[in-house]
């Protein structure tokens, strides 16, 4: 398995944990390389949809 950069919409379904094909690439993902990796403007879309939902709590 080639490393890849996981997009927002993947990680989110991934932590979602309801679509079966998607858990088992992620598990063998992580089997492999230890940590997912995602790019800058992923993160910022995931704080920009905490502050939405005031889940400030979450930034860090």
């Amino acid at each position: 398995m080639r490393k890849s950069l996981i997009d927002t919409d993947i990680l989110s379904e991934i932590r979602k944990l309801k679509n079966t094909k998607i858990n088992a690439k992620a598990i063998g993902y992580i089997g492999i390389w230890q940590q997912y990796t995602i790019s800058v403007i992923t993160v910022s879309e995931i704080i920009k949809g905490w502050r939405r939902i005031n889940r400030n709590d979450r930034i860090q």
